[in-house]
């Protein structure tokens, strides 16, 4: 009697399609990501800013009021704008 233990295909193949599926959430996450990238002239309020960079709110106004190496930005009345192409720069992306 051999002591391999019996494998259920059934269990096998789930977590072969749960490894697929983290993949294809990764890859998805990766695309948004370049799509993001892809246009300079985009402008972003503070929230999407802070979504494309994924960071909190507070690290954004520190970037925005580091005395040495502020981040660029516009004042559209009471609305603060970034543009992409700061961030870019900024960020070297």
């Amino acid at each position: 009697m051999s002591n391999n233990p019996i494998i259920n295909p059934f269990e096998l193949l789930s977590s072969q399609f749960s490894r697929i599926e983290s993949k294809i959430d990764f890859l998805e996450k990766e695309i948004n990501q370049l799509k993001k990238i892809g246009d300079p002239d985009k402008q972003y309020s503070i929230k999407k800013a802070c979504e494309f960079l994924n960071v909190s709110r507070t690290t954004i106004y520190r970037y925005m009021n580091d005395e040495n190496n502020p981040l660029p930005y516009n004042r559209v009345g009471s609305k603060i704008i970034l543009k992409h192409k700061d961030i870019q720069e900024y960020f070297n992306l």
